[in-house]
Formats: C-alpha cells, structure tokens, sequence
C-alpha cells in the first residue's frame, strides 16, 4: 500500500497492477486434512502442547486441538488431532499435518473452520460440516508477493 502511494505520488502514475495477490487452488491437496473416527497415536518421541479447547457458539460442540510443540518439531513434521465432540453429532477426528501454524474456530455450532499456515508461499483453509462429518472445501491459498 505504502509503495503504491510512493509511486503514485513520486511519479504523478498509479502503478500497474499485477493481479491478485492470492488464488485458491488445490496445489497442496495432497497434505489436506484427514477425517478419522478416532484418534491416531502420534508419532514416538515427538513432543506435544496442552490441549487447547475451543467451544462453539452456542455452547453445542468442543474442538480439543492437541498439536506438536512447533518450537521443537520442523514444520514438515508438525501433527495435530482435532477431537470433536457436539450434541449435534457423532465424535470424529481430524488429523492434521505439515503447518507453521494452526488455527480452529466454530462458524456456527455445526461449521468447523481450520485454518493452517504451510510456508510463505501459502495456506490452507478447509470447512468441515460436522454433523455430516464432511468437507464443505478444502482450498490452499497461493500467496504472490507484489
């Protein structure tokens, strides 16, 4: 933003745009998420962080995200499970792998949004129905720097 204001101010021109600056694709799909219906032992030796539990808006389903310690586990390397239990539903899991950083919210009490960094060349943005224990999608984001 900054360098186009510059630019525009310096030279008197706005600059020329180069297109979006991310596109949804499925260039990372074969790392997208997995539903599982119970949970997988992680892999031995990796160190884990407390559970961290996220409830969704109407108080009808928990989220339980247990994930490897990303301070001592490579990013390639990283494993989270994702423990559902709703009133609305039977219990699942969904397994994650390869992120920088994880991110779980409720959109509403039956919509589950994941939300993983893989790199700085992009994310991955998946929405789950959990009463039909589906995906709803599953998209990678491709970033492009200006």
């Amino acid at each position: 933003m900054l360098t186009a204001l510059f630019v525009f101010l310096a030279l008197g021109t706005p600059p020329v745009s180069t297109g979006p600056l991310l596109r949804y694709t499925d260039g990372a799909a074969k790392i997208y998420s997995t539903i599982a219906p119970t949970s997988p032992p992680f892999p031995e030796g990796l160190p884990l962080l407390p559970p961290k539990i996220v409830v969704s808006p109407w108080e009808s389903g928990r989220a339980t995200v247990t994930e490897t310690d990303s301070s001592k586990v490579p990013y390639d390397r990283e494993e989270a499970h994702i423990q559902i239990d709703s009133q609305l539903a039977k219990p699942l899991v969904v397994v994650v792998r390869d992120f920088r950083i994880l991110k779980v919210r409720w959109v509403s009490d039956r919509l589950l949004f994941i939300w993983r960094d893989i790199g700085h060349v992009g994310a991955i943005e998946e929405l789950l129905d959990v009463v039909d224990q589906r995906w709803l999608s599953q998209k990678t984001v491709e970033f492009r720097w200006p």
